[in-house]
């Protein structure tokens, strides 16, 4: 496992949720009424 901020000793397989779903809903709502393609989802650190 790679993390720019440098070397992890602390790993997990746990499935949990890290960024809670209404808050990713409200975030893509306040974006400008364009065409939106796709959506791609990446770490946050």
């Amino acid at each position: 496992m790679y993390c720019q901020r440098g070397k992890t000793i602390k790993f997990t397989d746990e499935r949990r949720i890290y960024v809670p779903v209404d808050k990713i809903i409200d975030e893509i709502s306040s974006l400008p009424p364009v065409k939106i393609d796709y959506i791609t989802f990446s770490g946050r650190g």
